[in-house]
């Protein structure tokens, strides 16, 4: 109903308001399915273990990459998440408050969501309600920024009009577009307040329309994205953001075409506090902590004071893990220092008297702890209610570091005693049953070794002598991959040798990779061979990998499925 049948309703003031969200929704052009993204989740799906590392041909040797096909980027038009989707209201109105989406779908806490490009009622619905009142308190400081406040002329309107909604779509308008706009602000402009009301008309039609709601990255001759869609796509990727303002004018003038250009405009964006807060966000999502301030154990210790202490202390870490120094991966899975505050002092065996009232204190981690999965938000993200979880923190390690998934469990064995009549009397006990016994060792044997490692921590993070009245024993005999093969003593043996993995920095970049494509990798899909070599040839470098993956989504061709 984008016709004559639509343009007949907007004559009559007394329908404005419900003919509004669907104008919004055709007002402006938008070529392609907005349901084009494909939904993700944090996790491969079932179907085995994704063939992205084999078994070492032989002792001693390194284990080797073994996949299908490099990871590409197809032509689609997809849904902004719901940090981009504030960064763009941020940037085009100044809105900084109430942004916050509860019937979006995708969750701020993983990498990828699986629910994060869908389109349903509910969210339509939110999108009409928020993008009136975003529009409404914006419309004063946007009529207040007219060149010509003092004389309203048509052309001051036209020109106004034109630049915002430009900024709002990310690229140019065609006059089509354009005289539509005009036409909204012309049916606003009867009302009281005129100009307001009027701009507020136009701002609420943007912030609902496709263009503004999804990313295009369709590409033109050969697959290559046009100049503002080089644009869009480097800062969306580096900041949750449109588009600044270098990077629009060399958009422009045509200074985006090259990966020379494109690189000068990467390192500047991660430079900027925006990027590097985001890709902190991103790190502390891959590694499934940054939902800290949600997590609930039966320990009343993990108060929302000491989890916003675990959170920040998080942050900080990686933080200085990413733009400190080397930077590398080495670096964040095995560093020495971290910042705390005077709530988590019990963590780490520090008298109240070490903190001056709510200063962070950094320091170097002790012996019993290195490297961020040994950080108290991490261990707390990954346990169960009222223990430690073997098998959540094995996990991890198998499926984001290793890139290996086993899938769903077989029926049957949720909640099965694989051994009954002996009861195993600590976590470690448990895990040897189902490692060894029938329907859980096919799975648990490739994984749980690795969550046994942490066993000197409880489930909201501190470091532990005992277990159920047992000494902890956290060592374990591994076999996978080469490089961390045979006997190791605990996580602190583990993570220096998971940093110098071939398959670990493959796994790693193929994550970050597929950042660039906002969905789960595909079993079998590898890591863009260019993004893989810049970061093995920087030795792990964290901000490389950034780069380069950067690069990579902003030069690479569109490609459609065979």
């Amino acid at each position: 109903m984008c016709g004559p049948e639509l343009a007949f309703g907007l004559g009559l003031s007394s329908m404005r308001r419900p003919l509004l969200s669907l104008l919004a929704l055709c007002i402006i052009a938008c070529v392609g399915d907005i349901t084009t993204r494909a939904p993700g989740s944090n996790i491969d799906g079932p179907g085995g273990e994704v063939p992205i590392g084999t078994e070492p041909p032989g002792p001693g040797e390194p284990s080797k990459v073994n996949c299908s096909a490099p990871l590409e980027l197809p032509p689609r038009v997809r849904l902004l998440d719901s940090r981009e989707w504030a960064g763009a209201v941020t940037a085009l109105t100044g809105v900084t408050s109430g942004l916050t989406l509860s019937t979006r779908g995708d969750s701020t806490h993983v990498l990828f969501s699986p629910t994060a490009g869908q389109v349903h009622e509910a969210l339509a619905f939110e999108l009409n309600q928020k993008s009136e009142a975003i529009a409404a308190a914006a419309a004063p400081a946007l009529a207040a920024s007219l060149p010509c406040a003092g004389a309203v002329t048509a052309t001051c309107i036209r020109d106004f009009v034109r630049s915002l909604g430009s900024r709002a779509l990310r690229r140019p308008l065609d006059a089509a577009e354009l005289s539509k706009l005009e036409g909204l602000y012309a049916l606003g402009a009867e009302e009281a307040r005129p100009v307001e009301a009027g701009l507020a008309l136009v701002l609420e039609a943007l912030l609902q329309s496709p263009s503004f709601l999804n990313l295009v990255q369709l590409g033109g001759t050969g697959g290559s994205l046009s100049p503002h869609e080089t644009a869009a796509t480097l800062a969306f990727l580096l900041t949750e953001a449109p588009a600044d303002a270098p990077l629009l004018a060399a958009a422009e003038s045509g200074q985006l075409s090259t990966p020379e250009q494109v690189r000068a405009h990467v390192d500047r964006l991660l430079e900027g506090e925006r990027a590097r807060t985001v890709a902190t966000s991103r790190f502390g999502r891959w590694l499934e902590a940054d939902g800290i301030l949600d997590v609930s154990r039966a320990q009343a210790e993990l108060t929302g004071t000491v989890k916003s202490a675990m959170r920040a202390e998080l942050n900080a870490y990686l933080q200085a893990a990413t733009w400190s120094g080397e930077g590398s991966l080495d670096g964040l899975l095995s560093g020495t220092r971290t910042t705390v505050t005077a709530p988590l002092a019990d963590w780490y065996g520090l008298p109240a008297s070490s903190f001056s009232g709510s200063a962070a204190l950094d320091i170097a981690l002790p012996a019993e702890r290195k490297g961020v999965m040994t950080l108290p938000a991490f261990l707390a993200s990954h346990a169960q209610f009222d223990n430690s979880s073997t098998v959540f923190r094995g996990l991890f390690i198998n499926r984001f570091l290793l890139c290996r998934d086993t899938g769903a469990p077989p029926p049957g064995a949720v909640g099965s005693d694989p051994k009954p009549g002996s009861m195993p009397r600590n976590q470690r006990e448990k895990a040897e049953l189902r490692i060894a016994n029938a329907p859980c060792s096919g799975c648990h044997a490739s994984f749980e070794p690795f969550g046994v490692l942490f066993e000197h921590y409880d489930a909201i993070g501190r470091h532990r002598t005992h277990e159920s009245g047992l000494p902890v024993d956290a060592s374990w005999s591994l076999k996978y991959p080469n490089e961390v093969a045979g006997p190791t003593a605990s996580v602190l043996e583990l993570t220096p040798k998971l940093a110098g993995s071939a398959v670990v920095r493959h796994c790693v970049a193929r994550a970050f990779s597929s950042v660039a494509a906002a969905r789960a990798p595909s079993p079998g899909v590898c890591a863009p061979p260019e993004v893989l070599a810049a970061f093995e040839g920087s030795n792990g470098n964290l901000r490389e990998l950034l780069r380069s993956v950067a690069v990579w989504a902003a030069t690479s061709p569109r490609k459609e499925s065979p």
